[in-house]
């Protein structure tokens, strides 16, 4: 076993003595700090505790703090009772913010009892605040009871702890925070949030469920990949610029998306829904589920039932998932609030597309990689195995990796990546103006499947791995164009609503008219007043309808006029009483005249537009074009 000894460390030009172990190799042997308890105190048995015995003119024994006053009548030292003991367990100084607090151990009603406080409160005027917990500091003791901790706080035990997570620098080294941080043999520090990342089991059970249950299954492995993936995503974004990862299965309930996502999380920390586990929840407001991404660099989380949200667009949240970062906000003075931040690869799983619930823009579709209907796992038992042994085995694996990675260097990594881009963009069979910048984040999936293999010695099928990213890039592929997914929804609207439209020379049945539907040139065509067409567009969630056109005008599918989106056309009154041209001229109108393909409605050759355009309408009112 690795003998422990003291090492003098630097902070801000302040030195402290913390303890580390000689072997710093290993992942399990680190000093491991107490997991700090929240604010309740917690009762102990009086006979286990090790308070200090003596410092200066201070002594504690049976429970209890006395003082050494100076008697005039007898003119000697005199030992007086102060009160209940109270003293520094142990002192925390988080690395990044540099805030100090101390744990105070306190007698009360024959137990002890624990108190997390900020060091500021060790001032007179907070330290009385302190006895609505117990802690025996009134107005007339509180001075001694502030003294004699201040004194004690010299000897308390001291160590560095960190609230976030995932990659970091402190004091000019590169480290990676998790339960214990990696990276910095001279300044260790521990876990101190809210995630539960602490190891449980042991690594080899883990290791041998993975080789069991996962490796010979490509879908679990592509799960696995992308949990290893995201401390490397972490790690060379920014060298890259790169957004978070998107990564969202979805599909009926029995296809083991949830057990997906456990064996995606399980090398990092708890595979739980459950308090402290990486598994969130979509069950909460945007700014909630936010919150509990920020100061993630790296450690895989997932967010599991979008289906239990019951927000209707999902397009803002989307955005600010992948970019990584906060909304601007400024405050009352004016000044830009610093926008906290996380990278990495987030998992996300429903039983419905999130971008059915978001606006058709192209940027989210680019983001976003959404996996349908996989069969995640072989059967219920198969499930129902993983589940349990992750439950019981997690947390082992992750900063393995790290060590891994951290010793193989950045410039290598990157190295593979610039290869595995090529071969992805390569083995594309339909490429778009977006494959390469898909092909980037492929890459970062597969360069991690090879990096996971060389750590573990899985031999999961890497080729197998690749076949299934291309398949699920070209599905997602036909649904990356704004222009053409717009396009096949104007066609179904037209479908559904020919009544609305003038055809074959008459519009019997309708009370609202949309425009004129007619064979021009040899080809069906749709005339509808702009207005109208925005108002269809803008139900389907098409924010920019001009973007659209432009794409339908490149594609061939619009009738314009020079370097226009619109052709002018004549509408010719019902009552037809126009006595000339120039009558006729001043109800000319533009409209957006767009192609529709042959054979989706029976229409003939017609060339009036016999509609009043002085009743026209909004849409869903009753009108006439």
């Amino acid at each position: 076993m690795s003998q422990s000894r003291k090492q003098n460390q630097n902070i801000r030009g302040k030195t402290f003595t913390v303890k580390r172990s000689e072997n710093s190799g290993s992942p399990r042997d680190f000093p491991k700090l107490v997991k700090a308890p929240d604010s309740q105190q917690r009762g102990t048995k009086a006979s286990s505790k090790q308070y200090p015995k003596k410092i200066e003119s201070f002594s504690v024994k049976d429970n209890t703090l006395y003082s050494l006053e100076y008697d005039s009548r007898t003119k000697t030292d005199v030992e007086m009772k102060v009160g209940r003991v109270i003293y520094i367990k142990e002192i925390r100084q988080d690395v990044e913010t540099q805030s100090v607090e101390l744990e105070l151990e306190y007698y009360y009603k024959n137990k002890y009892h624990r108190k997390i406080i900020s060091r500021k409160q060790l001032l007179k005027n907070e330290l009385v605040k302190l006895l609505e917990y117990g802690l025996d500091v009134p107005d007339y003791k509180v001075t001694k009871v502030q003294k004699f901790l201040n004194l004690q706080e010299e000897q308390a035990p001291y160590h560095y702890t960190h609230s976030q997570l995932g990659w970091s620098e402190i004091e000019g080294v590169e480290v990676f925070k998790h339960d214990q941080s990696i990276g910095n043999d001279n300044l260790i520090s521990s876990y101190n949030g809210s995630f539960n990342i602490k190891e449980k089991g042991t690594y080899e059970t883990w290791k041998q469920i993975i080789y069991n249950d996962v490796v010979p299954h490509t879908p679990l492995c592509l799960a696995l990949t992308a949990g290893f993936a995201s401390p490397v995503v972490a790690w060379i974004a920014k060298d890259l610029d790169l957004e978070v990862l998107l990564l969202h299965a979805y599909g009926d309930s029995t296809t083991g998306k949830t057990t997906a996502a456990r064996v995606y999380v399980s090398p990092f920390g708890a595979p739980t829904t459950k308090e402290g586990g990486c598994l969130l929840k979509w069950s909460g407001t945007h700014n909630g589920i936010i919150a509990q991404l920020v100061g993630n660099q790296g450690v895989p989380l997932a967010i599991d039932e979008a289906s239990m949200n019951k927000m209707k667009d999902f397009t803002e949240i989307l955005y600010v998932l992948a970019e990584g970062m906060e909304k601007a906000r400024m405050t009352k003075e004016l000044q830009l609030v610093d926008r906290r931040k996380w990278s990495g690869v987030l998992w996300s799983t429903a039983e419905h597309q999130l971008t059915e619930k978001a606006n058709h823009n192209t940027g989210i579709k680019v983001r976003l990689t959404e996996i349908e209907s996989l069969k995640w796992t072989e059967s219920a038992a198969h499930a129902n195995r993983l589940k349990e042994s992750l439950l019981e085995n997690y947390g082992q694996a992750g900063p393995i990796f790290i060590r891994h990675i951290q010793a193989l260097g950045k410039a290598a990594i990157l190295k593979r990546w610039k290869e595995w881009q090529v071969r992805c963009v390569d083995a594309m069979p339909t490429k778009d103006q977006f494959s390469h910048r898909i092909g980037d984040k492929l890459a970062l999936l597969m360069t991690s499947a090879e990096l996971v293999n060389e750590c573990f010695d899985f031999d999961m099928d890497v080729d197998s791995i690749l076949d299934l990213l291309i398949n699920i890039e070209q599905t997602n592929a036909g649904e990356r164009s704004v222009g053409d997914i717009a396009y096949r929804y104007f066609q179904e609207q037209v479908m559904q609503h020919q009544s609305k439209f003038e055809m074959n020379g008459r519009n019997e049945k309708a009370y609202e008219c949309w425009g004129r539907i007619a064979l021009k040139n040899g080809k069906n065509e749709v005339t509808i007043l702009p207005s109208v067409f925005k108002a269809i567009m803008a139900e389907g969630n098409f924010e920019d309808t001009n973007v659209i056109l432009r794409h339908w005008r490149e594609k061939g599918y619009l009738d314009h006029d020079t370097s226009k989106l619109t052709r002018r056309r004549t509408a010719i009154s019902e009552v037809e009483d126009f006595e000339s041209i120039e009558k006729q001229k001043e109800v000319r109108a533009n409209f957006y005249c767009i192609e529709i393909p042959d054979g989706l409605i029976d229409v003939k050759e017609n060339e009036k537009f016999p509609h009043l355009l002085n009743n026209h309408m909004p849409l869903q009112k009753k009108s006439f074009l």
